[in-house]
């Protein structure tokens, strides 16, 4: 039986895998929350280990990086083909000025 710890640690690999894909796929944060609608600080938490992760969240981030759950959840395999991964534009960086 798994416990809070090993949890933790699991969170912790699957963050690095997410944000490792997200790099291979030339993608920043604001590019991975145009695609999938989850606010760019959540995924940075993802990607820390710093949050839990469902499902349906699992499979909206596999989508948005052409790639499958079990991609997500292989740590150490192989990184996907790129050469079909269309890229949309990139989204400006939001001012943090006001008026």
């Amino acid at each position: 039986m798994m416990n809070e710890e090993e949890f933790n640690l699991e969170l912790v690999e699957l963050g690095k895998r997410l944000k490792q894909l997200r790099k291979y796929r030339k993608l920043r944060l604001l590019d991975l929350e145009m695609r999938t609608g989850i606010n760019d600080s959540l995924i940075s938490r993802y990607e820390k280990g710093k949050e839990n992760i469902s499902y349906y969240t699992l499979w909206k981030l596999a989508t948005a990086l052409k790639v499958s759950i079990n991609d997500l959840t292989d740590y150490k395999g192989p990184l996907p083909d790129n050469t079909n991964f269309e890229d949309i534009p990139k989204v400006k960086k939001r001012s943090m000025r006001k008026g």
